[in-house]
């Protein structure tokens, strides 16, 4: 791209590389759960979002940038056949994570909120103002 600092293009190709990297791991890995016998449950999600580059010149956490914030998330359930309730694509972010294993779960709490729940019917993604300039959430 035009205009990107070749730092910038230089950490953007290690990041991918180490994505493919990460895909291949994770795949042997659902490869392994998936033959064993059981019910089976497997979350994988990255611990942060990370910018390289694709909203500016910047490398690194970047929470202004929607890159900066938002997460892959990988999620398989033997109960229904890996579908995960039908969740495909959906904006997701690690700060949410405790709702989404508890809901796996099964577990509530007076602060159970389906909302936060990326698996849930009712998940609502949190905008992006809530995240860097510190608003409360519920």
């Amino acid at each position: 791209r035009r205009g990107v600092f070749p730092w910038v293009r230089s950490a953007r190709n290690d990041y991918d590389n180490s994505i493919l990297y990460t895909d291949m791991v994770a795949a042997a890995m659902l490869d392994r759960l998936k033959a064993a016998l059981g019910a089976k449950e497997f979350l994988f999600l990255s611990d942060h979002g990370q910018e390289v580059g694709h909203s500016s010149n910047h490398v690194g956490h970047a929470p202004q940038y929607q890159t900066g914030y938002e997460i892959p998330l990988l999620s398989y359930s033997s109960a229904d056949g890996g579908a995960c309730g039908g969740v495909r694509s959906r904006t997701y972010q690690t700060d949410r994570f405790a709702w989404t294993l508890l809901g796996r779960l099964g577990v509530t709490t007076a602060k159970s909120d389906a909302r936060h729940d990326v698996m849930s019917e009712t998940f609502q993604a949190a905008p992006l103002a809530t995240r860097w300039r510190g608003a409360q959430e519920d």
